[in-house]
């Protein structure tokens, strides 16, 4: 099995729940790994139940603060982060 973003994040949210996983300074946020793993899981599962494919190439249109949320969930998904 390769190592992605997504099974290291799992990996940490596993042994570190409580650890922050992921900060937004600009709007003074943060995430626990637990936190970041269950939310990037909603929204994996969210592009499987629409279709997405392991392989498949995905390009969104977002907020900057967003973009390490899926960036992380497209690799769950199994898919490329694309963006313009």
């Amino acid at each position: 099995m390769s190592t992605t973003i997504g099974n290291v994040i799992e990996w940490a949210a596993r042994n570190y729940p409580e650890k922050t996983g992921l900060v937004y300074r600009r709007k003074n946020q943060s995430w626990t790994f637990r936190e970041l793993d269950e939310k990037v899981n909603r929204f994996a599962d969210s592009l499987k139940r629409r279709g997405v494919r392991k392989g498949d190439s995905i390009c969104f249109s977002l907020q900057y603060k967003r973009i390490c949320h899926y960036v992380i969930c497209c690799g769950k998904a199994g898919s490329y982060f694309q963006s313009n």
